[in-house]
């Protein structure tokens, strides 16, 4: 890493820390408060298209760093993990040195979310696990945790700082889509689990960060990958396409994921390219009707509406794949391939 960038991270992270957000532009862009975790359901996702993801090169979208998490969790080969927000690889890299240092399943909820009101990232805790922490990411918690220790600050789970608040969760851990999904690594038995698996794993190897907007990676990529995960960036189409109707913004959207990042798909591979959730928070960037969707990414284009079910009954997604893949998705779907 350039001496400057991390200057510029750190610095960033300590204006974060003292609740300084003035500079803070578009959600998500830049270095910005990154969630403590997932919000979307992407644990069922991957359960569901597990056989894209054991042994095979992925992409996916860094966020809270519980994709990456997951997906060493199901045995990918390789990750590629990108975010616009630069904070996310840092706080990837810490949740990882955690897992990877053994300390207990309580310890690691307390330290990156806790109950309403607790201190987090405490800087004793950090201090055992400071030895874990793949290189892209050391430097730039050795400085952050030596400020917090320096000045003194508490960092606190009700008040954004580095990790942006999630007052409901706090309140009701049950109803966040990791913490209260008994599949994800973030329950008792799998992280166990996940700790075994990375306990001697050469992170640094494994994971590759990318900076990158989602409309700039294809830039940064030089291979294909079998399964591509796209989060929930297409509810912040508004951010980064200028149309002022959603549905254009949606069709731009999609053209792209088409024309251009397909193009980094294996054959054999789909993208995920969204949640159609049944509760958003940008009222202005979904829809709420599902044939809306539909109309927009028809099967007759390779995308697909599947409902997740049994894995999740609250949301669907849209995939993206070649005509084979479609039919044998609808087939995990509908479990015959007599229904179509």
């Amino acid at each position: 890493m350039e001496e400057s960038e991390l200057r510029e991270a750190v610095f960033s992270a300590i204006k974060l820390i003292n609740k300084d957000f003035g500079e803070l532009d578009k959600q998500f862009e830049g270095y910005t408060p990154v969630y403590a975790f997932n919000t979307e359901d992407a644990v069922s996702v991957f359960n569901r298209y597990s056989k894209y993801i054991t042994d095979q090169s992925v992409l996916c979208v860094t966020g809270s760093g519980d994709n990456i998490l997951e997906l060493l969790a199901l045995g990918a080969r390789k990750i590629v993990s990108f975010d616009i927000n630069k904070h996310a690889k840092y706080y990837a890299c810490l949740k990882l040195a955690f897992v990877k240092s053994g300390l207990s399943y309580e310890e690691f909820l307390r330290f990156f979310f806790g109950k309403c009101g607790d201190t987090i990232l405490d800087y004793e805790t950090y201090k055992k696990i400071e030895d874990y922490i793949p290189n892209i990411a050391k430097s730039y918690w050795h400085q952050v945790f030596e400020y917090i220790n320096a000045s003194g600050i508490i960092l606190k789970n009700n008040e954004s700082n580095l990790i942006m608040t999630q007052y409901g969760f706090l309140s009701f851990p049950s109803l966040n889509a990791t913490i209260g999904n008994e599949n994800s690594y973030a329950n008792l038995k799998r992280y166990n689990e996940l700790a075994q698996l990375i306990k001697d794993m050469d992170i640094d190897d494994k994971i590759e960060f990318i900076d990158s907007a989602l409309s700039e990676i294809d830039k940064a990529l030089d291979e294909n990958f079998s399964f591509m995960y796209l989060s929930n960036i297409m509810d912040f189409t508004s951010e980064f396409i200028d149309a002022e109707d959603l549905e254009d913004r949606l069709k731009i959207f999609k053209e792209y994921i088409t024309n251009v990042l397909s193009n980094y798909s294996l054959d054999a591979g789909l993208i995920l390219v969204g949640f159609i959730s049944s509760a958003h928070s940008n009222v202005f960037d979904t829809f709420y009707r599902y044939w809306e969707y539909r109309s927009i990414f028809p099967e007759s284009e390779c995308y697909f509406l599947d409902d997740l079910y049994p894995h999740n009954t609250r949301d669907h997604v849209i995939i993206f794949c070649n005509k084979e893949n479609l039919r044998e998705i609808k087939k995990l779907m509908y479990d015959s391939i007599d229904y179509y």
